[in-house]
């Protein structure tokens, strides 16, 4: 994709790269079939995770793309927190009905009211907030 610095297109044709780059099942990418962007991400990064598991390097597009989530329920009686670890490569922020990034990610954090959460603190049926922290940023962080 480089070699649209050097020359005087505007565009780059994917197909040679469409061709190369193969689905899970052997076959090359379809170009007339639409994908997102994180579908095609995920794809690419697993591509690459399946190339070099045996090579020094293996640990490489985690380092570059991989943060961590702290997933919390919080009871609203008793405040009981229940916290565990998750890893991620991307961010999916829903941008519905917000004006910006920050926006959309204020809303992400703030998370969800679950009805009949069973509390191990009050050890009652209660409602609590299910939310999705960040915990840690990668290099390269993709929303």
């Amino acid at each position: 994709m480089s070699n649209l610095e050097l020359s005087e297109r505007s565009y780059f044709n994917p197909n040679e790269f469409c061709f190369a780059f193969k689905e899970f099942d052997g076959t090359p990418t379809k170009i007339g079939e639409q994908k997102d962007a994180e579908e095609f991400f995920n794809l690419f990064v697993d591509w690459i995770e399946t190339a070099i598991k045996n090579n020094a390097e293996k640990y490489v597009p985690k380092e570059i793309f991989g943060g961590k989530f702290c997933i919390q329920k919080v009871c609203s009686e008793c405040g009981y927190e229940s916290s565990w670890f998750d890893d991620y490569m991307n961010i999916k922020i829903t941008m519905k009905d917000t004006k910006s990034l920050a926006e959309g990610l204020q809303k992400y954090i703030e998370g969800e009211i679950i009805n009949e959460y069973n509390c191990q603190g009050c050890n009652k049926k209660v409602d609590a907030k299910n939310r999705t922290l960040i915990s840690s940023t990668p290099n390269v962080l993709l929303f």
